[in-house]
């Protein structure tokens, strides 16, 4: 994993109000998901535990390429217009960007719009007006590859089933900073199902990774992924009678980082796992990076998204003669 450092210092104001993770319902209707305010007793005991380190190697398998067996068409992201630009202003409009799919995740927005170039893997925020109480995300603005709320990427072959998936690795490279009044995070949001499921909400696990952030928010432990330190926060959350696990891993004040490299995704799911937050046989839905907004946002962006993995090949049984 590359590491790559800011371009400049981020101003790190702490946010007024409480935090809960974000989301939005199959209709676009906002909706809140309300944390329980206690970390997970079991964490503490784990803390910092030495992780495997996960190949990041080269990766022969993007997702979004076609293979037997793979998901059949569905409701996909809009076809890419092949025009210089495209603006994505309504609620969950979303469009193709070759393997992956940008999405206008904003649920308590005034107004967001994204822009897109080129049909590329890009986009950058504009017209941010939030209409949300500043102790609550109002957007999401991301690109994914998987399936988000019935909106699939090109291609994909997610969902799968955790034990299935080898080597997946990521990376991405995020513009614009934090300007003043700008209250947010760079983060991925990955979501795993209990069984195999393409649309509605995801009650499995939601396990993010924090980036940078100014939003100055969180009790935390500390835990030791593929060598390095990250700040660990747990929640259940809630929404429409159901509940999931929510994760958040969270680079600390000082080494945060705006761009990864082939970031290898394996080692944050094995801790997950051990403290009984994941389990193997569940379905990895989607991979999403962008930026949970509480307030401002114009001007953050995305340069390059990938998602990559391989699968396990199906174990052959041989008859004996």
């Amino acid at each position: 994993m590359l590491l790559i450092p800011p371009a400049n210092q981020v101003n790190r104001a702490p946010l007024p109000g409480t935090t809960s993770s974000r989301g939005v319902s199959a209709t676009g209707a906002p909706h809140f998901r309300t944390a329980v305010a206690v970390l997970l007793a079991a964490i503490a005991p784990l803390a910092a535990p030495t992780m495997a380190t996960a190949s990041a190697g080269p990766v022969t398998i993007q997702d979004g390429g076609t293979s037997p067996g793979g998901e059949p068409p569905g409701p996909a992201a809009t076809p890419s217009r092949h025009h210089a630009t495209t603006t994505l202003c309504r609620k969950d409009e979303h469009m193709a960007t070759g393997s992956a799919a940008i999405r206008n995740d904003a649920w308590a927005a005034r107004r967001i719009c994204l822009v897109n170039r080129k049909d590329g893997p890009n986009f950058t925020v504009t017209r941010a007006q939030s209409g949300y109480s500043p102790g609550e995300p109002y957007a999401f603005p991301n690109i994914f590859s998987g399936w988000e709320w019935g909106a699939r990427s090109p291609g994909t072959r997610l969902p799968q089933q955790v034990s299935k998936v080898l080597d997946p690795v990521t990376s991405w490279y995020s513009t614009g900073s934090f300007r003043r009044g700008t209250v947010a995070n760079r983060a991925f949001d990955i979501w795993f199902t209990q069984g195999r499921k393409t649309t509605g909400q995801a009650a499995g696990t939601e396990l993010m990774i924090w980036l940078d952030s100014n939003t100055g928010i969180g009790r935390h432990e500390y835990v030791r992924i593929d060598g390095r330190i990250w700040e660990l926060a747990v929640w259940t959350a809630f929404h429409n009678d159901r509940d999931w696990h929510y994760v958040q891993y969270r680079l600390p004040p000082g080494r945060t980082t705006w761009h990864v490299r082939n970031l290898a995704l394996e080692p944050f799911i094995r801790a997950t796992e051990r403290f009984d937050l994941l389990n193997s046989r569940w379905w990895w839905e989607s991979t999403q990076a962008g930026f949970e907004i509480w307030r401002g946002g114009n001007g953050l962006g995305t340069s390059y998204f990938s998602f990559t993995f391989h699968l396990k090949k199906p174990r052959v049984h041989h008859k004996k003669k």
